[in-house]
């Protein structure tokens, strides 16, 4: 998917939606609410008109994947849209992949391609870039899983079939979309098995137990294996401030093999310096 790079402000935690019966009370009292407004504004005096900018400040700039994966190594202090953050690395589970592919993507809708990456195939750590702020939020800043030791050398966007860097402006990126507030790093084979309904339901279910995400204290990570025989899983992980489209990036060392792959939920702030 490429979508022009953008700001955004912080968000709440990921939800899923509630049932129309759920919704139904909330929807009355949302209507009432607006027959109440209404009326009020009809009947109370009107403050003067307040003049406000056409364009709103620009987000600040986000951090290279560079930037990123140091703080890996390193997770000093940062912010966030301007905001102080204590940065912290947390284990997300071991990734294990058949085949020498991998997949990025909302971690309840499977429909993926895999990059157009030489991974190895075997069992991989994933680990996560955990953000906390001063008001109690937790944030997962970005997730990265490892296939050989040492640092990259040289960073590339990483591409799935059909996609050309070349098309890309300077704002421009290609990543994939999030509808559940939830990516995950999986394999070709996982997602193969997902296709079955009675499997993909399981899968969800226990997705959603692992985390539920109705409490700041939830866990931000999982991991649900989805074949017992290959051992085939999905790691996941809460995607920064929720839904959008975000970046993936392989580090290469100098022999040219993928040291990390690393997904960016675009919610630090670069260095001023």
């Amino acid at each position: 998917m490429r979508v022009k790079r953008a700001g955004a402000g912080r968000r709440g935690a990921p939800r899923r939606l509630p049932s129309m019966d759920a919704r139904r009370p909330i929807l009355l009292g949302v209507a009432i609410a607006v027959v109440i407004g209404t009326a009020l504004l009809a009947v109370l005096p009107r403050p003067p008109r307040v003049a406000v900018p056409v364009d709103s400040p620009p987000a600040p700039p986000r951090m290279t994947p560079a930037d990123v994966y140091a703080m890996f190594s390193d997770p000093s202090p940062a912010r966030s849209f301007d905001l102080p953050v204590a940065l912290s690395v947390d284990d997300a589970g071991v990734l294990v992949l058949p085949s020498d592919a991998l997949v990025a993507s909302d971690a309840f809708i499977m429909d993926a391609s895999p990059f157009t990456l030489d991974v190895p195939a075997g069992r991989h750590p994933v680990s996560v870039l955990h953000s906390d702020f001063d008001d109690g939020d937790r944030r997962i800043a970005a997730a990265m899983v490892r296939f050989v030791e040492g640092d990259p050398v040289r960073w590339e966007l990483a591409l799935v079939p059909g996609q050309d860097p070349s098309v890309l402006g300077p704002d421009d990126i290609f990543g994939y979309g999030v509808d559940s507030g939830t990516g995950a790093f999986t394999s070709p084979e996982a997602v193969a098995q997902l296709k079955a309904e009675s499997r993909y339901t399981a899968f969800s279910d226990a997705l959603s137990a692992a985390m539920p995400g109705k409490a700041v204290t939830d866990p931000l990570t999982a991991s649900v294996e989805v074949d017992p025989t290959t051992h085939a899983n999905v790691v996941a992980f809460a995607s920064g401030f929720g839904d959008g489209t975000y970046p993936s990036y392989a580090g290469f060392d100098r022999d040219g093999r993928v040291v990390v792959v690393l997904t960016d939920f675009g919610i630090l702030d670069a260095s001023k310096d």
